[in-house]
């Protein structure tokens, strides 16, 4: 059973997580997927550490795991933290915790639907997505998160002030 919580929680992870990535930031919509994925995302990495099949005992998925909440965790209080320059950090640490999520999937339809073994299946298929998602992360990130700023500043529409914080 909380393989299928696992998995139906990762699903909705992935498409909850682009919809926030794709479409325009500071929406209503925006802040109602992004709770779909914050949530979904804590469903996700809650059950991961109950699961043991892999290696018997704790190991680096359950690590990923701590990690990953960890991310979501910060990304969610810098963003209470707006007035300190926090939608920087909150961009960030939830961009990466997507990015995170995307290299297990990739990892695991490489290991189970490919079946590549564990070590390049795991640990070749995340690093590119890293490396990938980094790049596009650090190229494209500030220029998108200054322009979403100068909105809020404005009362742009589609720019919210965050319950009223202004940055």
């Amino acid at each position: 059973m909380l393989g299928y919580i696992h998995s139906f929680a990762a699903a909705a992870a992935i498409v909850g997580g682009a919809f926030v990535v794709a479409r325009p930031k500071g929406t209503r919509i925006h802040v109602l997927a992004g709770r779909l994925y914050l949530w979904t995302m804590v469903a996700l990495n809650i059950s991961a550490l109950g699961i043991y099949r892999i290696t018997g005992s704790f190991g680096p998925f359950h690590f990923g795991a701590l990690l990953s909440l960890a991310t979501i965790a910060a990304g969610v209080l810098l963003l209470r933290l707006w007035k300190v320059g926090g939608l920087y950090g909150h961009a960030y640490c939830m961009l990466w915790s997507y990015l995170g999520l995307l290299a297990a999937a990739v990892s695991e339809f490489a290991t189970h639907i490919l079946d590549w073994p564990s070590s390049s299946g795991v640990m070749g298929t995340s690093l590119a997505v890293f490396i990938v998602g980094g790049v596009i992360v650090h190229r494209c990130g500030p220029a998108a998160i200054a322009k979403i700023t100068a909105q809020i500043s404005a009362g742009a529409p589609g720019g919210r002030s965050f319950r009223g914080r202004q940055p």
